[in-house]
C-alpha cells in the first residue's frame, strides 16, 4: 500500500508483485528475461540464432572488486558480497536441452561469457546464470536476532531486539517509532528472495521487550510471543489481560533491564503488517517469561526462551517460564512447584480473548518451557525443556544429573498424559522438539537427538 502526500489520485492499495519480466531487445535479438525462484533471483540472456553472445557486456566499475572463484562470479560492494554462479547455458535441439559450456570472463571492469567448445549458431542460446545474494538488516545502535520463521509463497519473518532510532521501519507498518527502554523488538518480512522488505515495524512500550517465538497462521497473520517489562505495551480491546502485572527489578544474563519485572505478552500482526489484530499480557505478580539465576541459564540466550505455535483451528499455545505463584491458571492444570520458576504451557482461542486451559509444569526446583507443538491427528501438545527439580516425578525416567531435559505430553483439553526425563550426569535441557505422522524428535544440550 503508498499512501504518499496529501493527493488521493496518486494512492495505491494492495499493489501487485510480478515474478517474472522479460526486457526485449535489451541488445539487437537479445532478450533479457528476470524471474524469481523459490529461493533465489535469475535472469536469462535469450539470444536469437546467429548473434554473437559477447556483445553482452556487464560493466562493474562501482564495484570495489570484482573476482572468479570456482568459475562463479563475485561481486565485492561496500557491504557485502554477490555471487553469480558459473552460467549454465543450453540450446533446444531436437525438442531437448542441451548443455553448452560456457563461462564468466573479466576484462578490466567488465564481464562477459565465452564458449570454450563452441555451439551451434544456426539455433538460439539461452545463457542462464543464478544470483544468490545476502543483506544486512538493522539500525544505527545495536541489534540482535532472536527467532525466524517461514511464511506464504517462501516469504522470511524475523524478530529481534533493537536499541533505539534507525531500524528499517516501512510506510503503513504498525510501529515506526522506537517506544523506549533499553529494547524493542524489530519486526521484518522479506520476500522469497529477500530483495524486498515487505514491512519493518518496532513493537514495545516504555520499557524493554524481547521476542522469544513467532509462527504465522493460515491467515498469514504473525503471531509473536515473548518478554515485557513495559506498563503501556499495547493491547487490545477484549485481549484476556490488558494490564501490566509485573514483578521484581531483573537484569538478565545478556543485560536486559526490566526495572518493574516482566509479563508474558502475545501479539498478533495483520497479514500486511499495518495493524494488531490482538494482543495480550499473560502474568502474575512474579517475572513472567524470564529465566534468572538459576542452574537452567547457562547458554547465551537462556534467560529468554519459550515458544509458540498454533493447531489446525487455529487456537494458539504457548510455552514459556513464570515465577508468578498466581499466574492465571485455566481448567484442571496444577499449581506452581516452587523454586525460581516453573514452565507454563497455555492454550488460547485465535482471539486472546480467554485461556482455553493452562498449567504449570515443574517440581520444587526451577523448571524451564522452551518448546511446544500440537498433532495435527488429535490435538495432542507436546512440550520440553529442562529441569532442575529432583520431584518433577515423571511417568517414565528418573534424575540423572543437577539438570535434565524433559519431554511432555498433554490431550487437547490439558491432561497430563506421559511425561519422561531425559539426560546424562552432566547439564542437559531440550531446546528443540518436533513431530511427524509417527514420531518425535528432541534435541538437547548434550547434542543428543531422541527419536520416539
Amino acid at each position: 500500500h503508498y499512501y504518499l502526500g496529501n493527493d488521493r489520485s496518486k494512492w495505491a492499495t494492495n499493489v501487485e508483485t510480478f515474478a517474472q519480466i522479460t526486457y526485449q531487445n535489451l541488445y539487437d535479438n537479445i532478450d533479457l528475461k528476470l524471474y524469481a525462484t523459490q529461493s533465489n533471483f535469475k535472469y536469462e540472456f535469450l539470444l536469437a540464432a546467429g548473434i554473437d553472445p559477447q556483445v553482452i557486456r556487464m560493466n562493474y566499475k562501482y564495484a570495489e572488486a570484482i573476482s572468479l572463484q570456482n568459475e562463479n562470479l563475485v561481486i565485492k560492494t561496500s557491504i557485502n558480497e554477490v555471487i553469480e554462479l558459473k552460467p549454465y547455458s543450453y540450446q533446444i535441439i531436437d525438442g531437448k536441452k542441451v548443455e553448452v559450456a560456457s563461462k564468466f570472463v573479466i576484462q578490466d571492469q567488465e564481464v562477459y561469457f565465452e564458449f570454450p567448445n563452441g555451439y551451434n549458431k544456426n539455433l538460439p542460446l539461452v545463457i542462464d546464470p543464478d544470483l544468490i545474494f545476502t543483506s544486512y538488516s538493522g539500525s544505527t545502535a545495536s541489534n540482535f536476532g532472536n527467532t525466524a520463521t517461514y511464511g506464504e509463497k517462501g516469504c522470511l519473518y524475523a524478530t529481534g531486539i533493537v536499541m533505539r532510532m534507525g531500524f528499517p521501519t516501512t510506510t503503513g507498518a504498525f510501529g515506526r517509532s522506537y517506544n523506549g527502554g533499553d529494547w524493542d523488538i524489530g519486526v521484518l518480512k522479506f520476500d522469497a528472495l529477500g530483495e524486498n522488505l515487505l514491512y519493518g515495524a518496532y513493537l514495545g512500550g516504555e520499557q524493554s521487550e524481547a521476542g522469544h517465538s513467532i509462527i504465522m497462521n493460515e491467515q498469514n497473520e504473525l503471531l509473536i510471543m515473548g518478554s515485557t517489562g513495559s506498563s503501556d505495551f499495547p493491547t487490545t480491546a477484549g485481549a484476556f489481560q490488558t494490564s501490566f502485572q509485573g514483578g521484581s527489578l531483573t537484569n538478565t544474563g545478556t543485560n536486559m533491564i526490566f526495572p518493574n519485572g516482566s509479563d508474558i505478552f502475545i501479539t498478533k500482526l495483520s497479514s500486511d503488517g499495518s495493524r494488531i489484530v490482538a494482543s495480550t499480557y499473560l502474568g502474575g505478580s512474579g517475572n513472567d517469561a524470564l529465566g534468572l539465576g538459576d542452574v537452567l541459564v547457562t547458554n547465551y540466550g537462556d534467560d529468554n526462551r519459550g515458544d509458540i505455535t498454533v493447531d489446525k483451528s487455529g487456537n494458539i499455545h504457548i510455552i514459556s517460564s513464570s515465577a508468578s505463584t498466581d499466574f492465571p491458571i485455566v481448567g484442571t492444570g496444577t499449581n506452581f512447584g516452587g523454586g525460581t520458576r516453573d514452565a507454563v504451557i497455555v492454550k488460547m482461542p485465535p482471539s486472546l480473548a480467554s485461556i482455553t486451559w493452562s498449567t504449570f509444569l515443574g517440581g520444587s526446583d526451577s523448571d524451564s518451557g522452551i518448546s511446544v507443538k500440537v498433532a495435527a491427528s488429535n490435538g495432542d501438545v507436546f512440550v520440553a525443556g529442562g529441569t532442575s527439580s529432583k520431584n518433577f516425578n515423571p511417568i517414565i525416567g528418573s534424575s540423572h544429573g543437577d539438570s535434565d531435559a524433559y519431554v511432555a505430553r498433554y490431550d487437547e483439553n490439558g491432561h497430563l498424559l506421559a511425561s519422561r526425563l531425559l539426560g546424562t550426569n552432566q547439564y542437559d535441557q531440550a531446546y528443540f522438539l518436533d513431530l511427524d505422522a509417527m514420531k518425535m524428535c528432541i534435541f538437547w544440550e548434550s547434542r543428543q537427538v531422541l527419536i520416539l
